[in-house]
């Protein structure tokens, strides 16, 4: 696990245990439960620090052309270059 700024930690959960303690998602909502009835605990899935925005439809990507990516990236480039 590696620490992300000085109180977030971002972790990876696997399927079985998500199952095991009755995990829910609320990502809208930014939580997720784990747990049922007196023993449910709240957690929360996005940093405080952290607030999404909602795209405005000049953000959307629909109109991309296979020229705006690449499947070589610089690094690949780079390394052929000094061979």
């Amino acid at each position: 696990v590696m620490k992300n700024g000085t109180v977030a930690y971002p972790m990876l959960l696997r399927r079985p245990w998500l199952r095991r303690v009755h995990a829910r998602n609320y990502w809208n909502e930014g939580f997720m439960t784990l747990g049922r009835g007196r023993e449910r605990m709240k957690i929360n899935v996005i940093p405080r620090h952290h607030k999404a925005e909602p795209m405005d439809s000049s953000d959307e990507t629909d109109d991309w052309t296979s020229s705006d990516y690449s499947s070589t990236s610089e690094v690949d480039t780079e390394d052929e270059e000094s061979e």
